[in-house]
C-alpha cells in the first residue's frame, strides 16, 4: 500500500510540473522562428559558406563528401565555388574539362526569397564559365540545412546537400 501511495504521489508530481500541448506547441514554434531568424540574418549579411556532406548526381546513389574539399563561400558581393563533380559530361569537354566546378568571381542574376511562412530561404543565381553556364539553386531550411541543385548546360544536374554556417574567421 505505501509503494502504491509514492507511486500515485510520483505521478500527481509529474501532471502538476508537465506543460500543455499548447505550450509545448508554442515553445516549438518560438525555437523555430528563432533558428530561422538567425538563418535569415546569415543570409542578409551576404557573407556565408556552404559546406556539401554529400553529393546526389542524377541517376546515381548518394556520394559521401565528408574527405572531399568543396564549398560555395559567398562573401561581398562575390563568390567562390569548388564542387566535385559526379555526372555526365557532354558537349566536347575534352581533356581540358576538369573534374570540378570551380568559380571564382561576381555571380549573375542574385535573387534570395524569403519564405517566412514555410521558415525556408531560396537563393537562385547563375555562373558562367568559359562556355559553360550553371543555374544554382539553393534551398535553406531554418537551420541551416542546405540543398544545392546545379544544372548546367555541359554536364548532367546535381544536388549537393549540406549545411551553411558563417564564414570562418581570419587568423
Amino acid at each position: 500500500m505505501k509503494n502504491l501511495a509514492i507511486v500515485l504521489c510520483l505521478l500527481l508530481c509529474t501532471q502538476l510540473h508537465s506543460q500543455s500541448k499548447a505550450d509545448r506547441k508554442a515553445e516549438k514554434t518560438g525555437k523555430a522562428n528563432l533558428e530561422y531568424a538567425g538563418t535569415k540574418t546569415l543570409i542578409a549579411s551576404g557573407s556565408f559558406l556552404f559546406v556539401a556532406d554529400r553529393a546526389i548526381p542524377m541517376g546515381g546513389g548518394r556520394i559521401s563528401m565528408v574527405t572531399n574539399f568543396n564549398e560555395i563561400r559567398f562573401e561581398d558581393g562575390n563568390a567562390a565555388i569548388i564542387l566535385p563533380y559526379y555526372g555526365t559530361v557532354w558537349g566536347g569537354g575534352g581533356y581540358s574539362h576538369q573534374p570540378v566546378i570551380k568559380f571564382e568571381g561576381a555571380v549573375a542574376n542574385y535573387t534570395a526569397d524569403f519564405e517566412d511562412k514555410k521558415r525556408r530561404v531560396q537563393i537562385k543565381f547563375d555562373l558562367k564559365d568559359g562556355s559553360e553556364i550553371h543555374n544554382v539553386e539553393m534551398t535553406i531550411r531554418r537551420r541551416g540545412y542546405t540543398s544545392v541543385y546545379l544544372k548546367s548546360t555541359g554536364r548532367s544536374s546535381i544536388t549537393y546537400d549540406g549545411y551553411i554556417r558563417p564564414l570562418p574567421k581570419a587568423f
